[in-house]
């Protein structure tokens, strides 16, 4: 009896030995070098316990702003570092594919708020107008859309997301088609970023079913992802704010 007591405490010793190998503060500051969060970001350290699966490795459950993320720390030589991070199906990404994310947070935030104003000018012009310009696809300075936009609406609108391809922008009906989405009047307009990779997507929008999941935060962005946005709504793309 003595002997399996002996066992049960050393196991728990070596369980709370391992765990505080990384404290939450260090933990904390583990976060923010990870995923390059600012001094106005929140974090706070949940839990943190150990891999059943591999030696060595500690899952780290954070909440950054509000919302909760489940990661998976690894010691090496040069100290702790991210190994992954687990999606709302349970799935984890590798670092390597998390750290490309992180680089990428501020040209897929960009891309956002451009649409974003694209969407807002589109809405003063059709209220000025009762009508909206006549677009399909790419656009110019010399386009129709541009001219009826600047300088009435805004005094320069964007033309190239934050990777170097042309915005996409369609009104009325020509929305048609697009993503599987059908039934669209003249009021309607749809405006699209290709992402990084500048290549459209395959995917059907149907606005009960299939609107993009609500992601665990903006890390779980593909940045190769098209962003679209319907009538001001971002129907693939972001639905949070990226923690940033």
């Amino acid at each position: 009896m003595k002997i399996k007591i002996s066992i049960l405490l050393y196991f728990l010793f070596y369980i709370v030995n391992s765990s505080s190998q990384l404290s939450p503060e260090a933990a904390c500051d583990l976060a923010k070098k990870s995923f390059k969060l600012t001094d106005k970001d929140r974090v706070e350290v949940l839990e943190i316990s150990l891999d059943s699966y591999e030696t060595g490795v500690l899952r780290v459950k954070y909440k950054i702003n509000d919302v909760e993320v489940y990661t998976r720390m690894k010691k090496y030589d040069k100290g702790w570092q991210l190994e992954g991070v687990r999606t709302d199906y349970g799935m984890w990404l590798d670092a390597l594919w998390i750290n490309d994310l992180v680089e990428q947070s501020d040209n897929i935030a960009r891309a956002k708020t451009e649409i974003s104003s694209l969407a807002r000018y589109l809405d003063e012009y059709l209220l000025d107008n009762a009508a909206l310009p006549n677009q399909a696809g790419s656009y110019n300075k010399n386009s129709l859309i541009y001219k009826a936009l600047c300088p009435s609406h805004a005094a320069s609108i964007p033309i190239k997301d934050p990777w170097g391809s042309d915005y996409l922008i369609f009104c009325g009906t020509r929305v048609n088609g697009h993503y599987g989405i059908s039934g669209s009047a003249a009021e309607d307009y749809l405006i699209i970023s290709l992402g990084r990779d500048g290549k459209a997507v395959y995917w059907n929008y149907e606005i009960e079913t299939h609107r993009y999941p609500k992601l665990t935060s903006w890390m779980l962005h593909d940045p190769n992802d098209d962003i679209i946005n319907l009538n001001r709504i971002f129907i693939r793309g972001l639905i949070k704010d990226p923690i940033k």
